[in-house]
C-alpha cells in the first residue's frame, strides 16, 4: 500500500495517507499517557498534532514560528480545559511532548515527500528510510531470538540484545548498499555505509523511547488495532527518531 501511495500518486496523497496514521499514532500515544496517570488533554493533543503535519506539508509557517504557536495555543487551552491548578505544568507538558513526539518527528516524512519538488529523488529518499530502517528491525529480531544472549536493557525490554543489535546494524549496512545499487544511486558510498549505522542506532534508541512508555503505563502494546502486531507505534516507533536525523542527514551531507 505504502509503496503505491508513495511512488505513483501525487504528494498529497501521501499526506493524507499519513494524516490518518498520525491521528491513530497521537490516539494511542496519549491514551499511554492517561494510563500512566497523567493529566493530558487528548483532544487538543491529537488536534494539535493534525495542525501540526498541516504546517510541516504545506510550509505555510517556519517551524520555529509553528514550535512557538503550539506551546502557546496547548498552554492557553491547559488553562482554560484543566480545574485542578496543580496539574496544569504536568498537562501542557505532557500534552505538548505528544504534539511534537508525534506530530513533529514524524511529519518530517512529509517534507522528505516534498524534497526537489517531490520527484523522483523524494520517493527514492522515502523508499531508503523505509527500507534501511525495516530491513534493521528485521535484522535485530532475527538475530536476537536465534542466538542473542546478552540483554541490552532487560528493565526496560527483556527482548532486546546485544546480539540483536549487531544484527540489525548489520541489515541496516546490507539494505543501505543494496539500496544504492537497486534505487538510490544519488548517495555517495561512505555515505552508504555511515548513514545506515546512525539510522539503526536512532532506530533501536527510538524503540527503547516507546517501551519506556508503555512501561510506566504497564501495557505491553500500544493498542490491539494491529492483531497479532500491537499498535501502529508499535508499527511505527523506529520512525520517529530516524525520521528527523535522515532529513536532516540528508540536508547537510547529501543535498
Amino acid at each position: 500500500m505504502i509503496i503505491v501511495v508513495v511512488k505513483f500518486l501525487p504528494p498529497i496523497c501521501f499526506f493524507i495517507f499519513g494524516l490518518f496514521w498520525l491521528y491513530l499514532a497521537a490516539a494511542e500515544f496519549f491514551e499511554i499517557a492517561e494510563k500512566n496517570g497523567l493529566p493530558v488533554l487528548k483532544k487538543v493533543g491529537i488536534v494539535s498534532t493534525l495542525i501540526v503535519s498541516f504546517f510541516f506539508y504545506t510550509q505555510y509557517i517556519q517551524l520555529d514560528l509553528l514550535l512557538i504557536s503550539a506551546v502557546m495555543a496547548i498552554s492557553l487551552l491547559s488553562i482554560l480545559t484543566i480545574r485542578d491548578w496543580k496539574k496544569t505544568t504536568a498537562s501542557i507538558g505532557v500534552t505538548l511532548f505528544g504534539v511534537i513526539y508525534i506530530g513533529f518527528l514524524l511529519s518530517y516524512q512529509f517534507s522528505l515527500r516534498l524534497v526537489e519538488g517531490g520527484g523522483e529523488k523524494a520517493v527514492a529518499l522515502l523508499f531508503y528510510l523505509y527500507f534501511v530502517v525495516a530491513s534493521g528491525d528485521v535484522g535485530a529480531y532475527i538475530l536476537g531470538t536465534s542466538v542473542g544472549r546478552h540483554k541490552l536493557f532487560y528493565s526496560l525490554s527483556p527482548g532486546k540484545t546485544i546480539e540483536g543489535l549487531g544484527g540489525g546494524l548489520l541489515f541496516n549496512i546490507s539494505s543501505s548498499l543494496i539500496a544504492k545499487w537497486w534505487f538510490a544511486s544519488f548517495i555517495p558510498l561512505s555515505h552508504a555505509l555511515i548513514l545506515p549505522v546512525v539510522l539503526g542506532i536512532f532506530a533501536q534508541l527510538s524503540d527503547l523511547c516507546e517501551s519506556a512508555f508503555k512501561r510506566g503505563a504497564g501495557v505491553k502494546d500500544s493498542s490491539n488495532l494491529l492483531p497479532g502486531h500491537g499498535g501502529v507505534l508499535d508499527r511505527i516507533d523506529s520512525f520517529i527518531f530516524t525520521t528527523p536525523v535522515f532529513y536532516y542527514y540528508y540536508i547537510f551531507f547529501l543535498k
